[in-house]
């Protein structure tokens, strides 16, 4: 796991698997399959949380994928939907102030599918399977927005070239904020 400053209070943590506490037994799955076009072929998985504070409030959110790549086909994206969700505990990054759920809810499930089947996407990562199945959102301080951005940046994280050093994983996550949270990140 990578701890990372994104400065101004904010703070990410990264890591290079699923998290198992953000694990959930999903109620249904968005499917949607992609023309991949990418080289991409070596299993992996990532997960990332972020925790925003902007004033009175903070933005959070934690989103995990694993790829499995496979010989030929689409990319088959999977998105599990939880619509009953269990408290995530102490352990997130905004468990002091918000209430935090494991899960992944319909509205921030379709940000996560539309984000996911984006030409971008599909010029990373060769034909497989990419399944999000891990997540963990605030009641006030998550939204579509803010889970589409995870989106980017878990797939990016994918990539065994980015996850090269801190440096490289923070510039990934202020990139990928920077461009999709509107005025939640500015680099210091």
């Amino acid at each position: 796991m990578m701890e990372i400053d994104l400065g101004l209070y904010r703070r990410a943590r990264v890591w290079s698997a699923l998290l198992k506490d953000a694990r959930y037994v999903p109620t249904e799955w968005l499917t949607a399959d992609v023309q991949a076009e990418g080289r991409w072929k070596e299993a992996r998985e990532a997960t990332t949380e972020v925790f925003l504070p902007r004033g009175g409030r903070a933005e959070y959110g934690l989103l995990g994928v694993k790829f499995l790549p496979s010989n030929s086909g689409p990319l088959r994206v999977r998105v599990a939907i939880s619509k009953t969700t269990v408290p995530a505990g102490d352990w997130t990054l905004a468990a002091k102030t918000d209430r935090v759920s494991v899960g992944l809810l319909p509205e921030f499930g379709q940000a996560v599918l539309r984000r996911s089947t984006t030409s971008a996407v599909a010029h990373l990562l060769s034909s497989g399977n990419l399944a999000f199945e891990s997540a963990a959102y605030g009641e006030s301080g998550s939204s579509a927005n803010l889970f589409g951005c995870l989106t980017e940046i878990v797939v990016s994280l994918l990539d065994p070239h980015t996850v090269g050093s801190e440096e490289s994983v923070r510039k990934v996550l202020l990139s990928k904020l920077s461009r999709g949270a509107g005025s939640t990140i500015v680099t210091p």
